[in-house]
């Protein structure tokens, strides 16, 4: 059996995921990407927050690019939004 134990994910106000993926902070860089991952493995998102943040998250060069690849695979796997 494995020693790996679920933690719960702490929720976050819309104002305060936005500030936190607007900084730089490799921490910070690590949650965007880990939204990606999320939606890879068809995990529940909520989209009308997950997409604006990213979007959001996009305009930071410094995440830009994390950003902008999570972007995508929510919006592939997940958040539909050619519906």
């Amino acid at each position: 059996m494995s020693d790996l134990e679920y933690e719960d994910v702490e929720r976050l106000p819309k104002e305060e995921l936005t500030t936190r993926l607007a900084d730089a902070n490799p921490a910070v860089v690590a949650a965007a990407t880990s939204l990606g991952d999320l939606a890879f493995f068809r995990r529940s998102l909520d989209c009308d927050r997950v997409i604006p943040a990213l979007t959001s998250a996009m305009q930071d060069p410094a995440i830009s690019d994390p950003a902008r690849f999570s972007l995508s695979m929510v919006t592939q796997f997940v958040c539909d939004q050619t519906a």
